[in-house]
């Protein structure tokens, strides 16, 4: 059985017991794709050789967030890693009709996000280890930066796309995308002062 790969780290602040169902979506949906899913963590990320030259650049990047939630964004390219890359999605990417015959494409590094957010990323060994390097060599945030997050950096790098795998709720033709990203802020959006996993399984029903 395939598998697919997230990571989670507890960060304070954020609600867990929120998180937790986001998972449980998470894991429902792809298993119903014949997707083993699989969580990592950062006993993953802190097994990887190159952890502690990782950490020194990325521990101090500016951040609007809850603090050590952007830490754990960069610390899950770690993680992927160490596993030997294949396919890691966001928790709340949930999959509606994917299939490994989408993952044969040419590229050692693949975002799936038409967007380019890399809340679905495919990569080969090789290439999951190439985005830990990129990152310890070339992820800097701009002179006077605020906020700098890993999908600003994988934005800057122009990793290839497959952008008819993901698309973002509520875009146009998401209903008929493999899998959908249901990020905060979409759902936020388009649905006002509902939770993500009501969100979820209405939507998918739906569709």
């Amino acid at each position: 059985m395939p598998i697919v790969y997230s990571y989670y780290n507890p960060v304070p602040g954020i609600d867990h017991g929120g998180e937790a169902a986001l998972i449980i979506e998470w894991q429902k949906s792809w298993r119903a794709c014949d997707f083993l899913p699989v969580m990592l963590t950062h006993q993953h990320a802190d097994a990887h050789p190159r952890a502690a030259d990782f950490l020194k650049v990325v521990e101090n990047f500016p951040s609007s967030n809850p603090k050590g939630y952007d830490l754990s964004c960069w610390m899950r390219w770690l993680a992927f890693a160490q596993v030997g890359g294949g396919l890691m999605t966001d928790y709340d990417v949930i999959a509606r009709c994917f299939s490994t015959e989408f993952l044969a494409l040419p590229d050692h590094v693949t975002v799936l996000d038409r967007g380019g957010v890399p809340c679905a990323v495919y990569a080969t060994p090789e290439g999951a280890q190439s985005i830990v390097d990129d990152i310890i060599l070339r992820a800097c945030p701009p002179a006077g930066a605020t906020h700098y997050s890993d999908m600003y950096f994988h934005q800057a790098m122009g990793y290839p796309k497959a952008p008819d795998l993901t698309s973002p709720y509520g875009a146009p033709g998401w209903e008929n995308a493999p899998a959908v990203h249901f990020s905060h802020f979409d759902c936020a959006r388009e649905n006002p002062g509902r939770k993500r996993p009501a969100i979820i399984r209405e939507a998918m029903q739906v569709v």
